[in-house]
Parts: C-alpha cells; structure tokens; sequence
C-alpha cells in the first residue's frame, strides 16, 4: 500500500474543513463507503468549524508557534580502549512513516496536534480564503485554492445540484449553494459574490434554521475579495431538518441571501 493510500486515513479534518480538491473529496466519500473509522471521525469532527470560530485569533496565533525540539539524548561513552566510530556525515532521522488509524485510532488533538485546530481558527476568523494554504503545511492531502478567476460562474467548481440562493437586500450577496447529506450529518458548498465589492465589509455567517426555528452558524468566513467561492462547512445537523440556509452579516441576523430546502 502506498503512502497516499495510507494518508487517506488522514484526510478527514481536511474534509470537514473544505480543504480537499474536488477529484481528493470524491475519492474520500468513496473510502468512507468501506471505513467505518472514518465515518465515526467524521462524525465526531462536524461541529469542528463552529468550535474554531469561538477561538479568539490571538489565542490560535499562540498556538501555531513552533514548541521547543526535544532534548536529543547523547550516546553513552564508549569503554576505554575501543575504537571511537566514524563520525557519520549529515545523518538526518528519518521520518518515521504513519499507519492506517485502526477503528480505536486518537482523538484528533493527538491524531495530527493542535497546529491544525489553530490554522484552521486563524483563517476561518480571519478569512475563508485562504484555508488551502493554511492546512497545507501539515495536511498531506492535496489542496484547492477556494477563489479562481473572478470571471468565472460562481457555480464553478461546486457540486452538480448547486442552485441560486435568493438575494433578499439589493446591497446584499449573490449566491450559488449545494447541501449534501452525509452519514455525519450535511454539507455546505457554495460560492458568493458581494455587492460593492466586498472588500471591507467585515464578516459573513452561513446559518442553517431548523425546522424548529432553532438558528445554527454552521461557517464564518471574511469578505477580502469581490467574491469568495469553492467554500465549504460541515455540520452535524440532518438536512431533513434544516428548513432555510441563510447568509448574514456576522454581527446582525440580517438575512442577505436565503434558500428554502
């Protein structure tokens, strides 16, 4: 088995953070018919994005820092009247090879560190676009940039079923959005542009209402450019019980742009 067969086992908190690219998702969704591991992990990580965002930056910041390297343990001395060895030239420690997570596999925090809970904080409260290269330090899946050229279809890149969200405010977003159910619950894909610009208009919120009205922030990303696409969030939540996806403004419940499912 290769290493990118075995890194796939791997690829679960890039999934639930939107990370993968379209042709690594599909074949993702394809191992997680035959792993039930994954599909647990899966299921313990869709509320991941809602968590990250309750992270002030500062604190994800801090903990990006690189900790201290370990204290590298010196050989015993050799015994009087034995022959020193040959001092080896730039030996480096191989990297030790990861396994396939068996169904009893760690918790994420130990399974790939706190660096990956940090990054992904940083950027999904600081902007969505930049998520690819965030993760990509440490995540061995490949990764897409979520913002191709701005001439694009918004619905580019999204999945087939994507449809328009309705713009609710002449000032608001234009929308393309795709909810797909999954054994861990739903997911989000979908692209937005803004009117004006977009830049410099703070923080948006995708927020699924329950058929019970209950209100649930399933992804926060910022507006730096004309248009953000090829976003992505995971929850929890069943899709038959979500009744309208909508875009806010992150400080108001303003509904910019909504779909009823």
């Amino acid at each position: 088995m290769n290493d990118r067969a075995d890194d796939i086992h791997e690829w679960d908190a890039a999934y639930v953070l939107g990370s993968l690219s379209a042709t690594d998702r599909a074949l993702f969704e394809a191992h997680l018919t035959g792993c039930d591991a994954c599909t647990r992990s899966l299921a313990d990580l869709a509320g991941l994005p809602g968590v990250l965002r309750m992270l002030p930056v500062e604190d994800a910041l801090a903990l990006l820092e690189e900790p201290d390297a370990p204290a590298v343990p010196q050989p015993a001395p050799e015994p009087q009247g034995r022959p020193a060895p040959a001092p080896a030239a730039h030996r480096v420690p191989l990297r030790r090879r990861r396994t396939p997570s068996a169904p009893g596999r760690p918790p994420l925090s130990r399974r790939t560190g706190g660096w990956i809970l940090a990054a992904a904080a940083v950027v999904l409260l600081v902007g969505g676009a930049g998520l690819g290269s965030a993760l990509r330090a440490g995540v061995s899946a490949p990764v897409v940039d979520p913002s191709p050229s701005a001439s694009a279809p918004l619905a580019e890149g999204l999945p087939a079923d994507a449809v328009s969200m309705r713009s609710e405010l002449d000032d608001g977003v234009t929308a393309q959005l795709a909810v797909t159910p999954k054994p861990y619950g739903t997911r989000f894909d979908w692209s937005c542009a803004y009117a004006g610009g977009g830049v410099g208009q703070g923080a948006y919120d995708l927020v699924a209402i329950g058929d019970d009205g209950s209100r649930t922030v399933v992804a926060t990303w910022g507006a730096g450019q004309t248009e953000s696409r090829q976003l992505a969030a995971t929850s929890s939540i069943p899709v038959d019980s979500i009744r309208t996806v909508q875009i806010t403004p992150s400080d108001s419940d303003v509904v910019l742009a909504s779909r009823d499912l």
